[in-house]
């Protein structure tokens, strides 16, 4: 808890480039490059709340960021590019989590929330070239979506999802 992660690069590890795992609590990971890495570039798992990720570049990673079981945390001001399947995954009950200035890049899919995701702000992310769906949900409720710039306008929702799209 309560540590700095700063200017490392985790590179083409077997899984995970970077991962905080059970409660681990009030962390800054800042100026990281994670790349090539066989799973997740960013992984906050299991009740790693009140978390900041920010600064950090991923490239080419199974989900380049993702929050698994854990809230209150924010992906900011981060750059991502190609992952093989989403740019950031927030899933496992993760509640009450933010997604805020990043640039998305390539890859085949945006922002994925899905396993009973609840309160999610995605706000003033950039979005270009993405082969998918900018955003899918699956189980997600109290979604907001605004003020994000996106190259294409495809999305999938889940039937019973609340997401609210503001101005983009």
């Amino acid at each position: 808890n309560n540590f700095l992660v700063e200017r490392n690069r985790f590179i083409k590890n077997g899984k995970h480039g970077f991962i905080v795992s059970k409660r681990c609590l009030n962390n800054i990971i800042r100026g990281n490059t994670s790349a090539n890495n066989k799973l997740h570039g960013f992984m906050l798992h299991q009740d790693s709340n009140y978390n900041l990720m920010e600064n950090n570049v991923a490239v080419n990673n199974t989900d380049n960021f993702v929050i698994y079981g854990s809230s209150l945390n924010t992906i900011k001001a981060n750059k991502s590019y190609n992952p093989r399947s989403s740019h950031a995954r927030l899933n496992a009950v993760s509640k009450q989590n933010f997604i805020q200035n990043n640039i998305f890049y390539g890859g085949k899919r945006g922002v994925y929330l899905y396993d009973r995701i609840d309160g999610s702000l995605i706000e003033h992310n950039t979005f270009s070239h993405i082969k998918g769906e900018i955003l899918t949900t699956r189980q997600a409720s109290r979604v907001l979506w605004l003020n994000n710039q996106i190259g294409n306008v495809h999305y999938k929702i889940a039937d019973g999802d609340r997401v609210v799209f503001g101005p983009n």
